[in-house]
Order: structure tokens, then sequence, then C-alpha cells
């Protein structure tokens, strides 16, 4: 499975242990928008189903000095697009390269590479395809041949999305939550205030043992944890939540996924100004 912009992976996939559960035989975790899945979105152009929400090609376009204006701002559809294949040839090696052409292969049919001069009859062929049938959210995740493929979800989170694709027949695999609890496990006090409330409690404890239930009522059978420093044993409230969590993955049957030293968000002025 490639990396069909931040809307059909997780721009890195992660391998579940499939041998856990026999029925999950192909497993991933991901922040596609359950929104898209649900309402089998029709994408109008590669720059909605590329750059419309993947800051992982967005960070290249600003390393390369775009303007934000071609990133995130209201700049024409294709004008960004452009802006993206005059990125692409300067980033040879990197993922965003190989999964840019192995997308355009696999999905679209189309074998050239992508440069400045090739970037119109790639951009007229691929808006032609996504326009006909065969190319919504739904049927581009059956042509990767997915079979389950798990969200990233705050504790917080109602899984409205979750519960209209489990009720929709004609969506021929799982999408599953996956529980995210970072917030809490940094103590941000808004979270934790806003997540006792929901679940009419005072105590952390509590609330995210009502909102796992949830989550497991849902399908949920991962979690998934990031972390840019572990001060596993020298921070006491850490070290309390993260061995608490354990413990109720462990009796609910879940796997728990550590992503350990992402650094992500390094420039604060950059982060409050665009995000991530």
């Amino acid at each position: 499975m490639t990396a069909i912009s931040c809307w059909i992976r997780k721009q890195r996939v992660f391998s579940i242990m499939s041998t856990l559960k026999s029925s999950l035989s192909l497993t991933t975790t991901t922040i596609c928008p359950q929104k898209d899945i649900a309402e089998h979105r029709r994408f109008r152009d590669l720059t909605e189903l590329w750059l419309e929400t993947d800051h992982y090609k967005w960070r290249a376009m600003r390393a390369n000095g775009v303007d934000e204006y071609y990133v995130t701002g209201d700049a024409p559809a294709y004008e960004k697009f452009l802006k993206w294949a005059e990125v692409v040839p300067k980033i040879i090696g990197s993922p965003l390269y190989h999964w840019t052409h192995l997308e355009l292969r696999r999905y679209l049919g189309i074998t050239e590479t992508l440069t400045p001069k090739t970037a119109e009859h790639i951009w007229n062929t691929a808006k032609t395809m996504l326009q006909s049938e065969g190319y919504d959210a739904v049927s581009l995740l059956e042509k990767m041949k997915v079979r389950v493929l798990c969200t990233t979800d705050d504790p917080s989170d109602d899984l409205e999305w979750h519960r209209k694709i489990r009720e929709d027949s004609s969506i021929p695999f799982k999408v599953l939550p996956s529980f995210r609890p970072d917030r809490f496990i940094a103590g941000n006090e808004k979270a934790i205030d806003d997540l006792c409330r929901k679940y009419g409690t005072d105590n952390l404890k509590e609330a995210l043992s009502s909102s796992l239930d949830f989550f497991r009522e849902n399908g949920a059978i991962v979690s998934d944890h990031g972390f840019s420093s572990f001060p596993y044993g020298a921070d006491e409230y850490f070290t309390e939540i993260l061995d608490y969590l354990g413990s109720e993955y462990a009796r609910r049957g879940m796997v728990m996924q550590l992503h350990m030293g992402p650094i992500r968000n390094v420039n604060p002025g950059l982060y409050g100004s665009f995000g991530p």
C-alpha cells in the first residue's frame, strides 16, 4: 500500500500483527478521513487527492521554497499541482518521490515521470480518470486490495463516520478506529477536562477506560502512541498513565503500538501559522 495522500494512508503505513486476528489479514493504520469513505467521495483532480491534506508533501514544498499560497493557500488547484511537479524532481530518493510515481502507475495507469514538462498531460489524464466510474474513495481503496483500514482517532471522538461506514454494505472492507491518547499522556488539561466531562467523571483513568470500552464496541483492536521523548520511569504521571493504558489494552485484547522518537513541528512559528 503506497501513500496516496494523507487521505488514504497515514503517510507512514504501520503493519499490525495480523496473527492476532485471523480475519484481519491485511491491516493498516491511517488518518484517512472517514467521512470521505462514508460518502464515497469523488476527487476532482490530483490536487484534491494528493495536496489537500498531505502535510508531508506540504513540508517538501516549503523546504523547496514554494510560497505558502501554493501549499495551503488559495491558489487555483492546477497551480498548486504545478508547484508540486516542480518539487518532485528535486526529491529523488525520498519516499514521496516513489509514492508519487507508484500511485500514478498502479492506480491511474500513468507511467510518465512527473516533471514540469509532463505535468499538464498527467493532470489532464488523471482528472479524466478520477471523474470516471471506479475512482471514488472506496474504489481506490479496493484497488489497493485493502481489507482492513484503521484510522487514527482521539479518545474524545464520537466515531460517527465509523458507524455510517459499518452500516454501508457496499463498502467491502472494514474501517476500524484506533485509540490515540497522546494528548492525555502529555497532560493536556483541556483535553482531560473535556473527556472527563463527556464520561461523567473527574478521574482520567475512568474516562479513558470508558472511552476504550466505546472504541472497542465500535471495532477498535489497536492503540496508537507517538513519543518524541519517552520519560518512562522518570516522569511519574507519564509512567502511571502509560502503565494503566497498557493493562487496559491487554484486558481488552488490543494491540499497543508505540512510535518512538518522531520529531515533528520543529518550527513553532510555522506550526502556529500553518499547522503541521
